[in-house]
């Protein structure tokens, strides 16, 4: 399995976002939302005088709940009728689906449509959500320091959990919006699998792909424990099953690893969640959210990269905004070629251009990729803003990898 072996959940931003009008108050503000620079939206809004929207947008990126959702409210508030409350309701959407309150999140979409009621986007994913909302909410029974081993399979990391009071090793994925397992994964359980009618996935090939929905009572790893976690349901014929024994039809998604707040794993096969850590002074938040995907600012020798970081995929990639953005670079290194991206349902052949290697920095730790391709297509929506699609390929072969969503931070150690 090449690249993304298992789908991108409802991937990345679920809108086209609309940017509010041009402001002669900050135009500069303007321009950062609508190029998604949500980091140096971030260092802007600091001005007193900044517009609410804009706050809660950078406040949405980082991960501050209750300031994002107080100042998007407000700028709702402030402006009902404008092309802004479009954008508004869109960001409230996705903090809230970060978040796991599908109730809350179907609320807010109820609204929106309430405002924009021909909006396509909107009616697939209230179809979305309307099914969720049926099920009770995940939540944290306990929440203790947690170490295990896993595993490296087909260049994906496994980790055991327990599901109901059965063992599993199932693929950890932090670009999948929701877990996902199979129907003979999901009856071995003893999951009740329920229709989701109406509802689609896309995937990393841009496929989109039905499913139906269960839900486990209880999900253990380590010392941590969970009730109710939504899982949604595809056929065993599905990638990345088809090729998995039974115990290991399984994906761990976001709500569940988002909730842990902590992770890191390293070389010799240690995951854990729930250590304590102590930020170093000065350091800023590098990590963000661009709609539903975590990314990373990195550095390389000629500039930026903002990196989607995407523990399901085996392979990085770098997106066509890199070749867009550094021309020059990719036309003297690089060599014609095509990459297959592949997800739950499908695989498309793309071309690109392929780089011998590729060096780049996380706060100075600096680590090299060989024979990455520069794909010159998306394949997967709302990536035009992404320099970089990294997979397990690169976090394998670094030391350790620590991802701290309460700091909002992205480490490796080379």
């Amino acid at each position: 399995m090449k690249a993304k072996t298992f789908v991108q959940l409802v991937a990345g931003s679920l809108f086209a976002i609309a940017g509010p009008p041009a402001s002669a108050a900050a135009p500069d503000l303007k321009a950062l939302y609508d190029n998604h620079q949500w980091i140096e939206l971030r260092d802007a809004v600091k001005a007193s005088n900044t517009p609410v929207f804009y706050r809660g947008a950078a406040d949405a990126a980082f991960n501050d709940f209750s300031a994002a959702d107080k100042n998007l409210r407000a700028a709702l508030g402030s402006a009902p009728t404008s092309g802004q409350s479009d954008a508004a309701h869109e960001l409230l959407i996705e903090l809230y689906m970060r978040s796991g309150r599908y109730r809350d999140t179907l609320g807010v979409i109820e609204a929106a449509l309430a405002h924009n009621p021909a909006a396509e986007d909107l009616k697939n994913v209230h179809a979305l959500y309307s099914a969720m909302s049926k099920f009770p909410e995940q939540s944290m029974a306990a929440h203790g320091p947690s170490k295990v081993s896993y595993r490296m399979k087909n260049g994906n990391m496994y980790v055991p959990f327990t599901i109901n009071g059965k063992q599993a090793d199932f693929l950890v994925d932090t670009g999948a919006n929701f877990s996902m397992i199979s129907e003979s994964e999901a009856r071995r359980l003893g999951l009740e699998i329920r229709d989701a009618k109406g509802a689609t996935m896309g995937d990393s090939s841009g496929t989109q792909l039905s499913f139906r929905m269960a839900l486990a009572d209880r999900l253990s790893l380590g010392n941590a424990e969970f009730r109710h976690v939504l899982f949604l349901v595809v056929g065993d014929d599905q990638q990345p099953f088809v090729s998995l024994a039974e115990g290991e039809r399984g994906v761990i998604g976001f709500p569940v690893l988002f909730s842990l707040e902590k992770l890191r794993w390293n070389k010799a096969g240690e995951f854990e969640t729930g250590f304590a850590t102590r930020p170093e002074k000065g350091d800023k938040p590098n990590l963000y959210f661009d709609g539903m995907r975590m990314f990373v600012r990195a550095q390389f020798s000629q500039g930026k990269l903002d990196m989607f970081i995407d523990t399901g995929a085996t392979h990085t990639r770098l997106m066509p905004r890199f070749a867009t953005d550094y021309p020059v670079f990719v036309q003297q290194v690089g060599v014609k070629g095509t990459n297959r991206v592949t997800g739950v349902s499908g695989s498309v052949e793309v071309d690109a251009m392929m780089l011998p290697e590729l060096k780049f920095s996380v706060r100075g730790s600096e680590t090299t990729l060989d024979a990455v391709p520069v794909l010159l297509k998306d394949t997967a929506e709302d990536m035009d803003q992404c320099h970089a699609w990294i997979g397990m390929d690169m976090m394998k072969q670094v030391d350790s990898v620590t991802i701290d969503f309460k700091a909002m931070s992205f480490t490796i150690a080379p």
